[in-house]
């Protein structure tokens, strides 16, 4: 829609390194879309932020196997002629650059040829008169001896420290209360803060100040209510500007004010800038507070949980079992269940294996209900089976189904005949139904049968490894359960399995397909979207005895992606595996 071959669009992206998985998604989709005619992507990123299992270079690599040619650039600084350019062009002395040598000189050793520092120098030179335009002579001049004795005892910092210092009082308040809340910072925000410490009008005076500091080269406006520090050393200086000993204070002040003040759809978007900064000041609240907190850093834990943000659901996980204190579990066992068996899956995908294992056994120690342990058992399960130890992955789901109520059979070999059995019980429950009636059986609804569903959806993946003839048993009971009692997110593994067996093991290759239909539609379900990478690996296996292979390496990817995205990593090495193949 934008451009064409008779008009060309150039879209620069900076600051890549932040994307987050869906961003680069659909930066991808765009780059690799053959009907995106005349179209120039260019994106800069902080290269020592971006490792190779980064998602931004898993994009790169995955765009570079689908045909798309990435020229890279690695802009370093700049030379100290490129530096003697820049200064000349900025003073207007591009047909007399022999006079600049001298400075550019100075200004290159001092900023070892940071663009970014080259300007501020230059801006301090000029805000502290030590270079002035003189009308006689029409140029700017300087003493070269002055300007070095000056930047030999000065580094960046104190230059903006000191640059920041000579803001009025209101505009050094500003500055302060905008490094602690983010980089990006919204107007309306900042005036309800700056009323908040007692100064009348704020409104008006910010949006006054903040144009002045955007004029200044402090700030860069990124909407029409939002701006940014123009660069993260000025945020640093800014923040700098409050006395150590206040900082935590001054910090815990702001989030208060945030906490109170905003209503709630502002204040969910800003929940963990509001938590990080109630989080400074702990150490002063009383116990009631430290609980009213601890509820803040469980809602922000569950935040960044659902949005892929592992590490961050960790620290504020973390944070929360500490400020429940140690009569936490007496006081409130679910909230400790809870906390400590979601952040052990934050561990566990983080790969943080020995944090992990010390939250189950905490949870596994305690006298409480099977059905209030389970997140925590998934959690072991998932350990044992992702280091290989998949008896015991076996023997714990056996054990767990047991404690549920459920029958089960031993870790042993099944026999041909018990196979067959249940194929054809399963067989004779599912025979008659199309992949619509399979899609619209009831949802499961019993809380049991959901644990009994999870526990043979492991069984599935370990027998698989460790005891193969009880595989078929295993997938036979979960249809036969999804039949009977309903539908939810684990039936797709198993009509995905029964699915393959129908086209592979049985020879009913059309009935397997209506299978994998079936999956397709009830992928389309809401709260379904954690599954789609396993979902999408099935559906594709199925789809191989009728289609070719080619057809089914965009699924994949995307099955992949989307793996990614939920935390579900096994099966995005899977989905991956399969297009590599």
């Amino acid at each position: 829609v934008v451009s064409s071959n008779l008009k060309g669009v150039v879209l620069f992206i900076d600051d890549l390194q932040w994307a987050d998985v869906a961003t680069l998604e659909l930066i991808k989709s765009i780059s690799v879309n053959r009907k995106s005619q005349s179209l120039m992507l260019v994106g800069a990123y902080r290269e020592d932020e971006v490792s190779e299992s980064h998602p931004l270079s898993v994009q790169m690599n995955e765009a570079t196997e689908l045909g798309l040619s990435i020229i890279m650039l690695r802009v370093g600084n700049l030379s100290c002629l490129s530096v003697k350019s820049l200064v000349a062009d900025i003073l207007r002395m591009e047909d007399h650059e022999d006079q600049v040598e001298s400075l550019a000189a100075i200004i290159h050793k001092k900023t070892a040829g940071n663009a970014f520092y080259v300007l501020m120098f230059l801006r301090s030179l000029y805000d502290e008169e030590l270079i002035r335009y003189n009308f006689g002579v029409m140029r700017w001049l300087w003493d070269d001896d002055v300007v070095k004795k000056k930047l030999i005892t000065q580094n960046v910092a104190t230059i903006m420290l000191q640059k920041l210092k000579r803001l009025n009082e209101f505009e050094q308040l500003l500055v302060k209360i905008a490094s602690c809340i983010a980089a990006n910072v919204c107007r309306s925000v900042l005036a309800i803060v700056i009323e908040s410490f007692g100064h009348e009008r704020a409104s008006s005076k910010v949006t006054e100040s903040m144009q002045k500091l955007e004029d200044e080269g402090l700030w860069e406006s990124t909407g029409e209510d939002s701006y940014r520090f123009a660069h993260d050393q000025i945020q640093m200086a800014a923040f700098n500007l409050i006395p150590p000993d206040q900082r935590n204070s001054f910090g815990a002040e702001i989030g208060d004010i945030l906490l109170n003040k905003l209503d709630p759809d502002t204040l969910e978007k800003a929940l963990f800038q509001v938590v990080a900064l109630k989080n400074l000041d702990v150490l002063k609240m009383r116990e009631g507070e430290r609980r009213d907190l601890a509820r803040l850093n469980r809602l922000a834990s569950v935040k960044a949980f659902d949005n892929a943000a592992f590490d961050t659901a960790v620290i504020y996980s973390k944070e929360a079992r500490e400020l429940m204190g140690p009569k936490a579990w007496e006081c409130d066992n679910d909230t400790m269940v809870e906390l400590c068996s979601k952040e052990a899956q934050a561990r566990f995908i983080t790969g943080d294996i020995k944090t992990m294992e010390m939250l189950i056994r905490e949870v596994m120690s305690k006298e409480i209900p099977i059905k209030k342990k389970f997140l925590a058992i998934e959690v072991k399960i998932r350990a044992a089976q992702g280091s290989g130890r998949f008896d015991e992955a076996i023997n714990t789901c056996f054990e767990v189904l047991k404690q549920l109520g459920f029958q089960t059979r031993a870790n042993k070999p099944a026999s041909t005949f018990a196979i067959w059995k249940e194929y054809h019980k399963t067989n004779r429950m599912i025979n008659g139904l199309s992949a619509e009636e399979i899609a619209e059986l009831p949802e499961l609804k019993d809380e049991t049968v959901v644990m009994g569903q999870r526990l043979l959806e492991f069984l599935q993946l370990c027998t698989l490894q460790a005891q193969p003839t009880l595989k078929p048993l295993i997938t036979f009971m979960g249809v036969q359960t999804s039949v009977k009692y309903g539908i939810n997110d684990s039936t797709i593994s198993f009509l995905n399995s029964f699915g393959a067996m129908l086209c592979g093991t049985f020879g009913q290759f059309q009935r397997g397909r209506e299978i994998a239909k079936a999956v397709g539609l009830i992928l389309k379900k809401p709260n379904m979207k954690h599954k789609k990478s396993r979902g999408i690996f099935g559906q594709e296996i199925i789809k191989l005895w009728g289609s070719p292979l080619q057809a089914s390496l965009q699924p994949l990817l995307e099955g992949y992606q989307m793996g990614l995205k939920v935390g579900d990593m096994e099966a995005a090495g899977i989905d991956r595996e399969c297009t590599n193949a």
